[in-house]
């Protein structure tokens, strides 16, 4: 599933980012959540999203990965987050 939200940035995470958001910023993010059924999970969104350091989530909109539209050139920036998901369970984009 993927879960377009917008949350707060508490610097309170053992994940390592290439780049830190300023701590107690509000950004976009884009959480791909690998789940066995599609229906949306509040709960183990606001879960895993505190795990990467985030509070106050607020979800945007949630729908299926369709992973054939990775193969358009406009969604490849997203193949690596979805692959990271296949193994880990998860994958976080954060935005400004």
């Amino acid at each position: 599933m993927l879960y377009k939200c917008e949350a707060t940035f508490t610097g309170e995470t053992r994940v390592t980012y290439a780049t830190y958001p300023a701590l107690n910023s509000v950004h976009g993010c884009i959480l791909f959540v690998r789940q066995v059924e599609d229906h949306v999970d509040m709960n183990h969104v606001a879960e895993t999203l505190a795990q990467w350091g985030w509070s106050d989530v607020v979800v945007k909109s949630a729908k299926p990965i369709q992973a054939e539209s990775l193969n358009q050139p406009s969604m490849h920036v997203f193949r690596q987050h979805y692959e990271e998901c296949l193994e880990q369970g998860d994958s976080l984009v954060w935005y400004p």
